[in-house]
């Protein structure tokens, strides 16, 4: 298989009127019925209570009166439901409020509770109840992408195949992808994970390491610390910014670097990270394979670089 053909590959999004979801594929694979095209380019992506009520704080309108995941989808400033195109968001900079246009009354009235009678059942599914949905509708593409990426792995790992190999591992959904993907790649082999610890983490990352670590105790994990904690350097030198930008060389290139020069040994080490180009501008430039990085030692592997959040 040609990984970077395969990667690059775009995705068309359909409709499925019955489950109320969007798909990959002209049928729906979690209840037969055929499927409407809904956007080319497959970049559909899921909305959640947090950005619902954002909107509602940036506009001053409301756009669900009961906030919950999985109901709406965005697509640049377009907001779908019930596969149509319902609201867009208008304007918006430093000095001047977005607004929210209105492109389908009666459904953002249905959304907003002004629309008398019952809701459908699509909005009073719950949100566990769409997920399961979408991952069987779905359930091709996902294999489809996941084992061209777990093949990129192993065919990379082929050519250098006496580096040793880590999973750069952030606490976030990508990284616990990667890991998962590098795990399917060379099952049995124990792939080590390293933790770049900024000292500036959430609390609820040191929670899900925790949990990440006892759910497979096999799974062996080093962890990397800065010489200086984030707090006291700010204190010292002052906060990052975009002319000072300190804190990722400091906080979490230099100890990642430390532990990776205590595996590799005089060689090199094959990083699997989660980057992708979806992310940001400034990294739309990466490539899958990146031996020209912040550490020179690392060659680094992003084999969801080409994934997006639809």
């Amino acid at each position: 298989m040609s990984t970077d053909s395969a990667a690059k590959q775009e995705t068309k999004v359909y409709w499925c009127s019955k489950c109320q979801i969007p798909t990959t594929t002209s049928r729906c694979l979690a209840c037969g019925q055929r499927t409407a095209p809904l956007i080319n380019g497959g970049r559909l992506r899921p909305v959640y209570s947090e950005e619902i009520r954002l909107i509602g704080e940036l506009t001053g309108q409301t756009l669900m009166a009961r906030p919950q995941d999985l109901v709406l989808w965005r697509s640049g400033r377009d907001y779908y439901a019930a596969g149509q195109k319902v609201a867009r968001v208008v304007g918006g900079g430093w000095a001047e409020r977005p607004t929210l246009a209105t492109c389908n009354d009666g459904l953002l009235r249905r959304l907003q509770a002004r629309k008398m009678g019952r809701p459908p059942a699509w909005l009073r599914r719950e949100p566990i109840e769409t997920r399961n949905l979408l991952a069987e509708a779905n359930s091709a593409h996902l294999a489809y992408i996941e084992e061209e990426a777990i093949d990129f792995l192993r065919n990379i790992r082929a050519h250098y195949h006496a580096l040793p190999l880590v999973v750069s591992w952030s606490g976030g959904k990508d990284s616990t992808v990667v890991s998962s993907l590098a795990r399917r790649a060379f099952p049995g082999e124990g792939v080590l994970h390293v933790f770049a610890d900024t000292t500036n983490e959430l609390p609820c990352t040191y929670d899900y390491l925790d949990r990440f670590r006892g759910s497979d105790p096999t799974v062996p994990f080093l962890v990397g610390y800065p010489t200086r904690d984030f707090l006291e350097l700010c204190r010292e030198i002052g906060p990052p910014s975009r002319i000072q930008k300190w804190c990722c060389t400091s906080q979490k290139a230099a100890p990642l670097a430390n532990v990776l020069r205590s595996v590799a040994d005089g060689t090199s080490v094959l990083v699997v990270s989660g980057l992708r180009r979806s992310e940001s501008a400034r990294r739309q430039s990466y490539e899958r394979v990146e031996c020209d990085t912040k550490i020179g030692l690392e060659i680094l592997l992003n084999p969801v670089l080409e994934w997006t959040d639809n």
